[in-house]
């Protein structure tokens, strides 16, 4: 049980928030279920068929996750006390629950707490609306902390100590006096998605035979030789001119970044977060 002290809620959006694009993830996901479905399909039970693979911890470290990230949460923890983490993401329901957050949480040494809140919960705009879940956050702190069953502590959480971090500065439908705005983070990782399937997962290389596969490589631009594949996939030119395309498209993302380095400095100085503290911090981040 949690001490009776008031919960800090921090939310985060996920892309170009607190990691980079995870356009090569996503492609590895979909990629995982495609075979997962060949194998049902064909009956294959001698190959390690399963999305739930999906693995990308080594490229977390190497930049995907935005540096400093676990830094600012501990901070947070430090300063604030009885961090809450969330978030809400324009991010599918799938891909959320099946494969991001546990890779994230991984990398950060930190849990989100349930629900998450995908695309699902924001406006047919695409907007986010911290009143449609609200009340989710709250049976979530009710549960941890008795004490936010009074209504006066509910308030005073919502008045001083919840704050969410988004790229998008307008992102927010309501209460956007409670947004953060984060410059976009745009690492774009890359990694030879045929070589990981087969070296880390052991999928055997006849199944990148199949048409579905193949079809797959082609639409997403990424690189496989084939003899089987289309004309671009049968020629090794090619090949090398798509792997090094997307290898020089991630080098150019990768810049320095000093985001939450630098939101913690500013936020040191703030105990409370109201809404004209926010103000303050958002037009200092706007400075660096």
């Amino acid at each position: 049980m949690k001490s009776q002290k008031l919960p800090f809620v921090l939310i985060f959006d996920i892309d170009n928030a607190i990691i980079g694009s995870i356009d090569i993830c996503n492609y590895e996901y979909q990629l995982l279920n495609l075979i997962q479905n060949i194998c049902k399909k064909q009956n294959i039970h001698n190959v390690e068929c399963n999305k739930n693979l999906l693995n990308f911890d080594a490229i977390m470290k190497e930049g995907l996750l935005r540096p400093d990230a676990k830094k600012f949460i501990d901070f947070c923890q430090k300063k604030y006390k009885n961090v809450e983490l969330f978030v809400y993401t324009n991010s599918s329901y799938n891909w959320t629950h099946n494969a991001l957050i546990k890779n994230i949480e991984r990398s950060l040494g930190h849990k989100f707490n349930k629900p998450y809140f995908t695309r699902e919960n924001s406006l047919p705009s695409l907007k986010k609306s911290l009143s449609n879940i609200y009340d989710n956050i709250m049976q979530v702190l009710i549960s941890k902390y008795p004490n936010m069953k009074n209504k006066k502590n509910q308030e005073e959480v919502f008045k001083n100590r919840i704050i969410m971090i988004d790229d998008i500065q307008d992102n927010l439908f309501d209460y956007s006096s409670k947004l953060i705005t984060c410059p976009p983070y745009k690492y774009k990782p890359y990694y030879d998605l045929y070589t990981k399937m087969i070296e880390k997962y052991k999928i055997p290389r006849n199944m990148f035979d199949h048409p579905d596969i193949l079809e797959f490589f082609e639409n997403s631009f990424l690189p496989i030789y084939n003899i089987n594949g289309s004309d671009k996939q049968k020629d090794n030119v090619m090949y090398n001119l798509i792997s090094l395309w997307n290898i020089r498209r991630s080098e150019l993302t990768k810049v320095p970044d000093t985001f939450f380095g630098d939101l913690i400095k500013i936020m040191d100085n703030y105990q409370v977060l109201n809404n004209n503290n926010i103000i303050k911090i958002n037009n200092e981040i706007k400075k660096n």
